[in-house]
């Protein structure tokens, strides 16, 4: 099977969105779903190296 995505998000919270992927992602493994959950996208962060 070819692994799929499914992209959701609420009409009522416009700025969180949600994928899902489904499918068999590695050799000789049963199918598995991941999902990815965007909350607060778009907020600004300064990353600096440790």
């Amino acid at each position: 099977m070819t692994p799929s995505t499914r992209n959701t998000s609420s009409p009522t919270t416009a700025s969180c969105a949600k994928a899902v992927l489904t499918g068999v992602f590695y050799k000789n493994s049963d199918e598995m779903t991941y999902t990815v959950d965007f909350a607060d996208y778009g907020t600004s962060k300064d990353i600096v190296a440790p």
